[in-house]
């Protein structure tokens, strides 16, 4: 029985191969949801990560849409650095290992971008003020 996450909305998609350390591939699935508004100054973007294991769903919020759309972004490409990390195996995008995606480490510290917020955490400060 596969377990199914429903993602509304879905604005955009991207299909990676995983090749597994014994050569076996793997489609990996990555789903982006059109970014909502929460609060004034809120939007959430939620994603989703099929093919490895698993599938992974969050939502990241910023304070516009874009900032939210672009916080899923990163943090897809930090879970996928994370896959290869612990020897899942070398994803590619269009036979590249350039998977097209913004640099996660960007977003690695939260110190340096305490606006980003992941779901159930709530953080109503700016890093500079208003």
């Amino acid at each position: 029985m596969s377990l199914k996450i429903p993602l509304r909305n879905v604005i955009a998609q991207r299909a990676f191969d995983l090749v597994r350390p014994d050569g076996a591939r793997r489609l990996i699935l990555v789903r982006l949801a059109r970014p909502i508004r929460r609060a004034a100054d809120e939007y959430c973007c939620r994603y989703l990560i099929s093919g490895l294991g698993r599938p992974r769903s969050r939502s990241v919020s910023g304070f516009d849409s874009l900032q939210a759309l672009m916080s899923a972004l990163h943090m897809v490409s930090g879970e996928l650095e994370k896959a290869y990390r612990d020897g899942k195996g070398r994803l590619y995008w269009i036979g590249q290992r350039n998977l097209g995606l913004p640099n996660w480490k960007h977003i690695a510290h939260r110190r340096y971008h305490p606006h980003i917020r992941m779901k159930g955490v709530t953080q109503k400060t700016m890093p500079f003020g208003k």
